[in-house]
């Protein structure tokens, strides 16, 4: 049987035993971020430990080299025998010497010469002898000890003489230390000597000194030592000052390993908590200590033994749980079982308990649910009359329900014959955006009918970009009319979207109405391009070009009015200026008179030029008024032209006209004085009795000085007529004296040059 309360109450129980789990676990969590924070403190107190030792390590090495300096600067009594000095073993590029007694060798660059000095140096070196005897007995993981002057000289003690390549290796300053001083010890790279990785620490023996004393280190050796000091957990690296890797606590180091790229970067950067990276301070030390530990190696052990105690809380706590689950079956649950077993039987008609003795403190109980199943038959008895009733009175509104049905639907068929018969596109949308219905409008314009539409989205049945649906979300958020342009291959459409609502004011969808402007569209196109071009054409015309209110304040003002008035670069809009503002006060009444008597006049244009003092210029101006619809004075329109350059040429014309008028007159007026002199000695020569031929000739020189000083007075005529001062006067003349007249002065001229020289006139015509 299932019954919901026992369902619910078992359910609770397994919540009972889901929270106190829960617990468990949180506090075993707990446990575990408590153990590994300890585990934590252990591993830096063993990295402390270890770090300690290494800067111990480092000081006495520190130690040593400056007693070996105190030894070289001042050195003991020492039994040199200077023999070992003349039998000096010379090769091609560099000399070679052991020390008898296993003292150490000498090795150097180039030709050995047995001098004072080198004597002297071989002395001190020698004193070394027992300091790095010494050394090399207390410290096993060194491979040599070196005093190694950068000049080309070399004294060393070695563990092992096999190798001559250490010998040139330290000889070319290889195991120098990059960072070398005076003050502290300096580390140097990693060299790598037939497969055996070495590296040294040293120190300079004075600040300007070019000798220094290192400490030759075998990397295996080192690896080794510090994986004898070392605890087991992570693992722990020496650093030296060149970023390299020379010993690790988990493996023997045979070469060189950047520090970079020892340990994963990705395990570095983790959380802290998840794993232990250690870093020394390496300020004042040649080498310095550097610790990790994964998170599976830091966490696992700690991890397992949270584990084994969860598990036993986790044991503890359901066999608690188990006990008291016994204990609630037998007082409770079992009773309520056939309490609601005897109910189920009730309800099929059974009215005999199942085979069980009732507990005595749930007999009141089933006899209060008797009672109850007793009373609840009356009631039924009730509700069967009472819904009888009810069914009479649902048939009544049945009927007035399907009367009411008949006339919405004659409402609906008309409202769909009025959508059908607009031309305007009309369609709605539920709230998800699929069709509801359409017009038969839209029809046309979707290509499918309504029956196939409804239940749909746009974007099932056209290539829609999302613009339309996007917009139709919006009016559904803002609930307010919305309008888009619904531009198609060959119609534009003006689309108006709003949301509809049912009599109690719920959302119901979108409605979307579409009127068809594409001759609305066109025609507006092609009234802003004549706009523009119009406006293109003020704007780019020869001449300045200002539209004028009736209040003479500028409406308009093209590129070349700009540059007339100086405004071309100017910030202020040309609508914020004022007629005043582009001309002087002289001018500016001028053209305000005028103004005003085109209003009056009514005349279409009106031509005048005016000068602009400001801009020493004269200025062409052209006035006309354009009236609007009503038939009233709209605005001025004004044509303005720089004259400034035809003006000045005028100037300078009449000027230059009015100069060479002057120059002519004084010409003439000096001409004619010799000229009359001429002809009076014409005269005085033709009296004195001269032959025909001569006569002849004086009078065609007579005749040719009046005629130039009739050309003469023309001349003065002519500069009369240019100043105006000249009167015309009309008298007869002979053409053919003229003619003759003129033969007579040409004739000689072409005879003298070999031209012939003839005049033919009409005997019909007489002149």
């Amino acid at each position: 049987m299932n019954f919901l309360p026992l369902k619910h109450y078992y359910r609770s129980l397994a919540v009972a035993l889901i929270v106190p789990l829960l617990v468990a676990f949180i506090l075993c969590l707990h446990l575990y971020n408590l153990k590994l924070e300890r585990s934590q403190e252990s591993r830096q107190s063993s990295f402390n430990n270890i770090s300690a030792q290494l800067g111990h390590a480092m000081h006495a090495a520190d130690g040593l080299i400056d007693t070996m300096f105190k030894l070289y600067e001042q050195p003991l009594s020492y039994d040199f025998d200077p023999n070992w000095a003349r039998n000096v073993n010379q090769f091609d590029h560099y000399y070679y010497q052991p020390i008898k007694g296993g003292v150490g060798e000498i090795v150097g660059q180039g030709k050995f010469a047995s001098t004072a000095f080198a004597l002297t140096q071989w002395r001190q070196v020698l004193a070394l002898g027992p300091s790095f005897n010494t050394t090399l007995a207390l410290i096993q993981s060194l491979q040599g000890v070196a005093y190694v002057n950068e000049q080309g000289f070399v004294y060393i003690k070695r563990r092992s003489t096999a190798e001559s390549e250490l010998l040139t290796s330290v000889l070319d300053n290889k195991f120098r230390p990059s960072r070398l001083n005076d003050k502290a010890l300096a580390s140097s790279a990693v060299i790598t000597v037939n497969g055996h990785a070495y590296f040294a620490i040293g120190k300079r023996r004075a600040l300007q000194s070019d000798d220094y004393i290192i400490l030759i280190y075998d990397l295996e050796a080192i690896s080794k030592w510090l994986m004898k000091i070392a605890p087991s957990n992570g693992e722990y690296i020496f650093i030296n000052q060149d970023n390299q890797v020379i010993a690790s606590s988990s493996k023997v180091l045979k070469t060189a390993i950047n520090a970079d790229d020892y340990w994963p970067e990705s395990e570095i950067n983790k959380n802290t908590k998840s794993h232990s990276h250690l870093v020394q301070p390496s300020s004042d030390l040649p080498i310095y200590t550097r610790y990790f530990e994964s998170q599976k190696a830091l966490s696992g052990p700690v991890r397992y033994d949270m584990f084994i105690e969860f598990v036993f809380l986790s044991v503890f706590l359901v066999m608690m749980f188990s006990a008291v689950f016994w204990l609630s079956q037998r007082i409770f649950v079992k009773p309520m079982t056939h309490l609601m077993n005897y109910l189920e039987k009730h309800d099929e008609g059974q009215h005999t308990l199942v085979n069980y003795r009732i507990p005595a403190d749930w007999q009141p109980w089933f006899s209060r649910v008797k009672r109850v199943f007793t009373r609840n038959e009356e009631l039924v008895q009730s509700l069967q009359e009472a819904n009888k009733a009810l069914d009479s009175q649902v048939q009544v509104k049945s009927k007035q329900l399907r009367r009411s049905i008949d006339a919405k639907e004659r409402h609906l068929a008309l409202l769909n014959t009025m959508l059908n018969n607009v031309p305007d596109l009309i369609y709605f949308k539920n709230i998800d955006g699929s069709f509801l219905g359409c017009n038969k409008a839209y029809e046309s314009y979707i290509g499918l009918p309504q029956e196939k539409l409804v239940g749909q989205q746009l974007c099932d049945i056209s290539d829609d970009n999302g613009e339309l649906s996007e917009l139709e979300r919006q009016v559904l958020q803002d609930r307010q009319v919305y309008q888009k342009r619904l531009v198609t291959n060959d119609k534009t459409y003006h689309l108006s979207i709003a949301p509809f609502y049912n009599e109690h004011q719920q959302l119901l969808g979108t409605m979307a109405i579409g009127r068809d402007i594409t001759e609305q569209h066109a025609a507006l196109n092609a009234l802003q391009s004549s706009e523009a071009k119009l406006r293109s054409a003020m704007e780019y015309a020869a001449n300045g070009v200002i539209l004028l209110s009736l209040d003479y304040r500028v409406l308009q003002m093209n590129k070349a009015a700009r540059k007339i008035f100086s405004l071309e670069r100017s910030d202020t809009l040309s609508s914020q200026y004022r007629l005043d503002d582009l001309f002087g006060e002289q001018s500016l009444d001028t053209l305000k008179g005028t103004l005003l008597e085109l209003l009056s006049e009514k005349k279409k244009v009106y031509h005048f030029s005016l000068p602009q003092q400001e801009q020493k210029c004269w200025l062409q101006i052209s006035v006309s008024l354009v009236w609007n619809g009503e038939k009233n004075p709209d605005y001025f329109v004004v044509h303005v032209q720089d004259i400034t350059d035809l003006i000045q040429a005028k100037n300078d014309a009449e000027r230059a006209t009015l100069a060479k008028s002057r120059f002519i007159a004084n010409l003439s007026h000096e001409i004619r004085t010799p000229l009359n002199a001429v002809l009076g000695l014409i005269d005085v020569i033709a009296l004195q009795g001269l032959s025909l031929e001569q006569r002849t000739h004086a009078e065609q020189a007579k005749s040719a000085a009046n005629s130039l000083l009739s050309l003469l007075n023309r001349m003065l005529d002519f500069a009369r007529a240019e100043s105006s001062q000249v009167k015309l006067t009309k008298a007869p003349f002979s053409l053919s004296d003229l003619i003759n007249y003129c033969e007579g002065i040409v004739a000689p001229l072409c005879k003298t040059k070999g031209l012939e020289f003839s005049v033919e006139c009409d005997e019909k015509n007489q002149f």
